[in-house]
């Protein structure tokens, strides 16, 4: 290598390091998740992380398959035929403050 190269090689930005942080859910959620199987309550969450991130917790819930999610944003291209398509009727709660959800559970009532 020469002293150009050296200096070069000095000047790129390197990682010093790597960290990775896991955000388990709470013992006390997984038990509560549990009751409500055992009591015949089917389980849906809703939240706002990542697709990939939101599979990953509901699996560690035993929430759904834990591999199927939605974003919003493919929600929000969804028909309505394929949003029931998605969301089986019998997953669908009674009403549901999300707006951008509102057309799936529009006829979860029916």
């Amino acid at each position: 290598m020469t002293a150009t190269e050296a200096t070069a090689w000095h000047s790129l930005p390197k990682t010093l390091g790597l960290v990775g942080l896991i955000d388990p859910p709470r013992q006390e959620a997984i038990e509560a998740v549990k009751e409500c199987h055992a009591g015949g309550i089917r389980v849906t969450m809703i939240t706002g992380d990542h697709k990939i991130t939101a599979a990953a917790i509901a699996k560690m819930l035993d929430i759904g398959d834990g591999k199927t999610a939605v974003t919003s944003a493919e929600v929000a291209e969804m028909d309505m035929a394929t949003l029931q398509e998605t969301v089986p009727k019998r997953q669908r709660p009674g009403e549901c403050s999300v707006k951008v959800l509102g057309p799936i559970f529009q006829t979860a009532s029916e």
